[in-house]
């Protein structure tokens, strides 16, 4: 892809990746080959410099991460600028940045005012811009919603103990799903009742004289959550109004899964009568 095709937030990162590696290139030219300051105000000026560069090779690795926040693809084809970004995602080193932080810690340590401390990390960053990025949030948040949302869909109601790591998946569960994440919440569906399934039939022994080893290419194919419903069913674990559910359940998140080509579409409708037919199950083997 051409550079003038680019998106603006696209060509802003490319032009802050290759600043980063401009300064961080001048920062380590700089330090190494200036000779050893011999009076006070040479050192001055040595720690002034240093400062101004590492000040901005921080600034500009902190533009490229408020950029990563907003998008989910950048298109870059120069590999030297591919390298940079990669080296700020895995948070690598940087010496001029590491500098920054260093002189930070050391002017921090000595000043007891909050607001007159130098950021030394992003996190530092995103609170001086705080107001902003609260307005922004709000802005598309509905935190009333999020709220109902959570309460629509309500514990699991059980009179047996729901073990922990199960429990842990529904919280999840309700969470995109409060947050719209409907994809995420189909899918999260399938994988309550797989673990719900598992256990119960662990449980009743219906796995002691199975026979570990694939002897039939059908068997190795075959969904494990498939296979589990159908002995849940055959066990008298789940009634077959629920097993049905199931099922539904396996193929709706597979779909979402094992996306081919466009991928299907949630409305929230469905997708809460979804979990609530996932937590209707669940409810079912635990009570």
């Amino acid at each position: 892809m051409k550079e003038e095709n680019m998106s603006e937030i696209e060509g802003r990162v490319l032009g802050n990746a290759r600043k980063l590696e401009k300064l961080e290139k001048e920062f380590l030219k700089f330090t190494y080959e200036t000779s050893k300051p011999k009076s006070s105000e040479e050192l001055t000026a040595f720690l002034g410099e240093s400062i101004r560069i590492a000040s901005e090779a921080f600034a500009a690795r902190n533009e490229i991460l408020d950029d990563f926040k907003d998008v989910t693809e950048l298109r870059i084809i120069d590999k030297q600028v591919l390298k940079v970004l990669d080296n700020v995602r895995r948070c690598d080193k940087f010496y001029s940045i590491a500098f920054h932080e260093n002189i930070g810690e050391m002017l921090n340590a000595k000043t007891e005012n909050e607001t007159d401390k130098i950021s030394i990390t992003i996190e530092d960053v995103l609170h001086d811009k705080f107001h902003d990025l609260f307005s922004e949030f709000h802005s598309w948040f509905d935190l009333i919603g999020y709220y109902f949302n959570r309460i629509q869909i309500g514990p699991i109601i059980s009179s047996s103990k729901v073990p922990s790591y199960l429990l842990s998946y529904f919280d999840e569960l309700k969470e995109s799903y409060a947050f719209g994440q409907y994809k995420a919440s189909t899918a999260l569906c399938r994988t309550l009742i797989e673990i719900a399934l598992y256990e119960k039939l662990k449980a009743k022994g219906a796995f002691k004289n199975k026979d570990p080893k694939v002897i039939n290419i059908n068997v190795a194919k075959e969904d494990n959550l498939n296979r589990y419903i159908n002995m849940a069913k055959w066990e008298k674990i789940l009634s077959e109004f629920s097993a049905d559910a199931a099922h539904k359940i396996r193929l709706t998140a597979n779909d979402v899964l094992h996306v081919k080509e466009a991928p299907r579409k949630l409305d929230q409708k469905f997708v809460f009568d979804t979990i609530i037919s996932t937590v209707n199950i669940v409810e079912e083997l635990y009570r």
